[in-house]
């Protein structure tokens, strides 16, 4: 298998994931609310901004993880040599 292929695989996989995630959510969604549109809108929103912060965690952690290397090289080194 060459290295296209996996990428391939990979990415269906991968976005096959994200509409399985997708499609529960909605049914998730659809279950809980009164089944009027304005409150299914509302709920939609609310899963979308609960998403938004984790990735804006995740964002930010990698970031501070990033700025935190550049200005302290030698953490995380072995110093032993």
């Amino acid at each position: 298998m060459d290295e296209l292929e996996k990428w391939l695989k990979r990415d269906i996989r991968r976005r096959s994931a994200v509409q399985d995630a997708v499609q529960a959510a909605d049914r998730i969604i659809v279950n809980a609310s009164d089944a009027s549109t304005e409150e299914i809108n509302y709920l939609t929103g609310l899963v979308a901004q609960a998403f938004m912060h984790k990735v804006m965690c995740a964002l930010s952690s990698e970031l501070y993880y990033v700025d935190f290397e550049e200005d302290h090289p030698r953490v995380g080194t072995d110093q032993s040599a």
